[in-house]
């Protein structure tokens, strides 16, 4: 794929054409997911009982924290929150 792309572009160029190019990084976009959405969009793509009831119990009301430790200090936590958006990488 890369080699096409070089190849293409080295090639165009050559030939006085114009050269451009659109490029996405998706390595973040399961950061990005609204859990009430995607729980809809499986329901839609045919996906239901007990897989969809295990989605949803996995992703809605899914709370996390944030806990620090300095240095000699005891640890601080916040409190729980419910995280709306984001698939939980393990």
């Amino acid at each position: 794929m890369v080699y096409k792309l070089r190849e293409s572009t080295f090639s165009a160029r050559n030939r006085k054409k114009y050269v451009a190019g659109i490029f996405f990084d998706l390595m973040k976009v399961f950061d990005c997911v609204n859990h009430e959405l995607l729980i809809h969009s499986l329901h839609f793509y045919g996906i239901r009982g007990v897989t969809l009831d295990w989605f949803r119990s996995h992703l809605l009301d899914w709370k996390q924290r944030v806990k620090m430790k300095l240095i000699n200090t005891v640890a601080d936590s916040c409190n729980w929150r419910i995280i709306k958006h984001g698939v939980p990488q393990v």
